[in-house]
């Protein structure tokens, strides 16, 4: 075993032992200086002390992004059933993040075809292998840069209003969009969904998929508004089902 691998299961076991309000006060960007951080306490390598002002105060972040989603994970999981209960912006946060990881690793996802409730396509959902991405690139522009980057990078927006989707990647000659939203439905316009199509310059034999994706909890009773909106030729529209421990 590596010091590396030594160092990220030390690491691994001390967010683990992290209680409930730690994890979420971390995750939460409220870092206490003087309070929890003793020899017993679990956080050191979880936070970096950085002196300021000429060393006459100090502030605290998480040692690195990799530390906040781990960390991020961790608190889902105790909280996974809230998320679903109580719908709110940091538990949409919480959630893209999740998304954006299971992306790293290949999954199979249940999903089924943007359709409303009378539709027979409503109950027939299937099953699909998504992710397997190598790596991921922060943008402001993702439609731009996954037009012109390279298969498997995952894009993801500096923009909380990114139009349309909140991660993008692509393989071949197929785009895979994502939509991370915590409420039992979501708004879909025509003009956005055009406007990314022809921005991608989708031609015979591509494809743009745009994924809803949904909490487990509301999955089975979760519509668009429109519940089944048009989309150009080469654009295909579904809802996908974000289970625990993907």
């Amino acid at each position: 075993t590596s010091q590396a691998e030594e160092n990220g299961q030390e690491l691994e076991q001390k967010i683990k032992a992290l209680t409930q309000t730690q994890a979420q006060n971390l995750v939460s960007g409220l870092f206490a200086i003087h309070a929890n951080f003793g020899a017993d306490q679990p956080q050191g390598g979880i936070t970096i002390f950085t002196p300021e002002n000429n060393y006459k105060s100090v502030s605290v972040t998480l040692a690195s992004e990799s530390v906040r989603n781990w960390v991020r994970t961790f608190f889902m999981n105790n909280i996974w059933s809230d998320l679903a209960l109580y719908p709110t912006h940091t538990a949409w946060q919480i959630l893209e993040s999740y998304m954006m990881e299971a992306l790293m690793r290949t999954n199979q996802y249940k999903v089924r075809r943007c359709v409303g409730k009378s539709d027979a396509g409503y109950l027939t959902a299937f099953h699909v292998q998504l992710g397997g991405c190598t790596s991921k690139s922060l943008q402001l522009d993702c439609t731009n840069a996954v037009l012109n980057g390279i298969d498997d990078v995952l894009y993801y927006s500096s923009d909380t209003s990114h139009p349309l989707y909140d991660m993008i990647f692509k393989r071949g000659t197929v785009f895979y969009a994502f939509q991370v939203t915590i409420g039992s439905s979501h708004d879909s316009k025509r003009t956005l969904i055009n406007a990314v199509a022809s921005r991608l310059l989708l031609g015979p034999g591509q494809e743009l998929r745009l994924y809803y994706a949904v909490h487990e909890a509301k999955f089975d009773s979760f519509v668009k508004n429109p519940v089944q909106p048009p989309s150009p030729q080469g654009v295909s529209i579904y809802h996908l089902c974000l289970r625990q421990s993907l």
